[in-house]
Formats: structure tokens, sequence, C-alpha cells
């Protein structure tokens, strides 16, 4: 697994097996990133492609508008799909 933050805004998606778009609304990331004491997440957001395009672009998506618990479950849930035996290759 490899975190990549602008791949789809740098055309990486291609070098790797599968995609996993982590999204959430824009209150929600706003709301996260004032916490953080990051105040320029409207600048940032302006670099890169809308929540919506990278979740149709991704081969999986993950909403991020829950707890910390939630996120762990869902991650937890995309990589055993990713890392099952029936798991096919693009």
């Amino acid at each position: 697994m490899v975190e990549v933050p602008l791949l789809f805004e740098t055309a990486m998606e291609d070098a790797f097996d599968s995609t996993v778009a982590v999204v959430a609304d824009d209150e929600t990331r706003a709301s996260r990133a004032g916490l953080r004491g990051t105040d320029l997440l409207e600048a940032r957001s302006e670099r890169q492609l809308p929540q919506a395009e990278k979740a149709a672009r991704a081969d999986q998506v993950i909403t991020n508008d829950g707890s910390l618990e939630d996120l762990d479950r869902r991650v937890a849930e995309v990589m055993e799909l990713l890392s099952g035996p029936s798991r096919a290759r693009r």
C-alpha cells in the first residue's frame, strides 16, 4: 500500500493495481482542518480534484464523515477486499 496525496492529479493511478479514495464532505474537511490549525483548506482544495471526481475515479471509496472507529472499520473492510484470494487484477 502506498499513500499518494495527489494520485489522480498527477495521473499516477495506472501505476497501481487498485486505487482507494478517502473522501469527506467539505464541511467536515473544513472543520477538521481548523482543529488541526490548518486554515488553508480552500487554497489547497483549489489544487486538488473535487471529492466527487476522486470518488468516481477510484476503484474503492471510503467515506470519512464519521468517527475514527468508523474509518478504521471501513479501512479494514477495504483492505480485506483488496487482499482477498479472489481479488481480480486490473
